[in-house]
């Protein structure tokens, strides 16, 4: 049975080696360094595993959209003829829905002359 498991040789003066550990002979380890194999006292030699991705917690994960979400609300205008003293006269009429938290709001609302050219 072969091994293979990525380590880090440190040495007090040297510098720093990655290699694999292939073999275990007691109280040294068979180290692939390179092209070649080398006897290492296990003091030297420490298992490195490269770290791995962190699982994402709950408020990382964003939940997938299945539907729409409703806005705040919607509207419409609406133009009117009325009839004062025999004469017609155009009125405008915003038309609105909101959501509230726990209800729909329906209403309307006069829009004044001044504010027509605004709309």
């Amino acid at each position: 049975m072969s091994i293979a498991i990525p380590c880090l040789i440190k040495h007090s003066h040297r510098q720093q080696l990655t290699g694999l550990i292939v073999g275990d002979c007691g109280d040294k380890f068979d180290v692939k360094v390179d092209d070649g194999v080398q006897t290492i006292s296990k003091l030297y030699v420490f298992p490195h595993f490269p770290p791995l991705k962190k699982c994402k917690t709950d408020h990382e994960i964003t939940p997938r959209k299945k539907r729409r979400k409703k806005g705040t609300g919607s509207g419409y205008i609406n133009w009117r003829e009325i009839k004062k003293n025999g004469k017609v006269y155009q009125e405008t009429w915003f038309h609105y829905e909101i959501c509230d938290k726990e209800r729909q709001v329906k209403s309307c609302v006069y829009v004044p002359k001044k504010m027509r050219s605004q709309i």
